[in-house]
This record gives C-alpha cells, structure tokens and sequence, in this order.
C-alpha cells in the first residue's frame, strides 16, 4: 500500500505472498480462520479523517459514532495476527489495540516520519465470547492546516474455538 506519494516517482515496486498450506491430518482438526477488519474513518467505508492544525498528541479511538471500529466477538478463540496501519508521513506516532479497555499492543513505526506500511505482527491472544477489541492512533501536527489524510485500521486474524453453527 502507497500513501502520500505526491510529487515521488516509485519505479520497481512489487510485493509477494507466501502461503503454505498444511494437510490436517483429519477435518475435525481443521478450523475456520476469519479476517477482520477496523477503522477510525468518519464515514463507515471511508478512509481517512483529519488531524486538527497545531495539535499535538491528537487521538483518535475506538467509539460508538465509529461503528466499524471495535469488534466483539461472539465465540471464545483466539486471535492470531494483529496488523495496524497508519501513517506516519502525516504525523502519525503511534496505533495501540486494546481488548476491554487493557492495552494488548501497541504498533510503532520502524522508521519515524520516513515509511508509511502496514505493520504486522504474529500474535496470540486468547478471547472469550463478550470480550472487546478496540483500538486508537495518535497523531501530531505541527502544521497550521489540518492533516486530511490521516489513517487507523486494524486487521486481524481470528479462530473461533467452535464454528458459529456449533
């Protein structure tokens, strides 16, 4: 994903999956695995929203006017993999999940203010049925106009210990 690439010239890009499928050595071992995913955009299949000029340690979270923001989850599992993205050309500092309301993890750039990628992480994280994901991202903008394009999203991987239809 290529964000704020205005007046750059990017020559070469390609990117690679690699999926490695293992044989269960029966159906009954075999578990559904869903992928989910989070925003903070003001509109629910939007994408950005925008950091106020001159502030700093601005913070966007998780909230009931932002309905695909958080996640409950309606059968115990396990989550698998966290991935935040946001972005730090355009202030971003920080995207932090929570699971009811207690911090689990949190994303930092590898490199402030120079990439704007996806971060991944492998993550295990048992849940029970009820339990919250959540998530916030915090920005700072030293400009005198208002970001536009800032991001939070949150995706993950989640098993569920029995299928839906159990």
């Amino acid at each position: 994903m290529l964000h704020n690439t205005t007046g750059k010239t990017f020559r070469d890009i390609f990117y690679s999956v690699d999926i490695f499928v293992a044989p269960a050595r029966n159906a009954r071992e075999t578990k559904p695995l869903e992928r989910h995913y989070l925003n903070l955009a003001d509109a629910p299949c939007g994408r950005y929203f925008p950091v106020p000029a001159k502030t700093i340690g601005y913070v966007r979270e998780s909230n009931s006017q932002l309905p695909n923001s958080k996640f409950t989850f309606e059968k115990a599992g396990k989550i698998f993999m966290l991935s935040g993205h946001y972005h730090p050309l355009s202030g971003g500092k920080s995207l932090t999940a929570y699971l009811n309301d207690k911090e689990i993890f949190t994303f930092l750039p590898t490199q402030e203010g120079k990439v704007s990628l996806i971060y991944g992480t492998p993550f295990i994280k048992e849940v029970k049925k009820g339990d919250t994901l959540m998530f916030s991202v915090r920005y700072d903008n030293f400009l005198n106009v208002p970001v536009p394009d800032a991001m939070g999203n949150l995706h993950f991987l989640f098993s569920p210990d029995k299928p839906l239809d159990e």
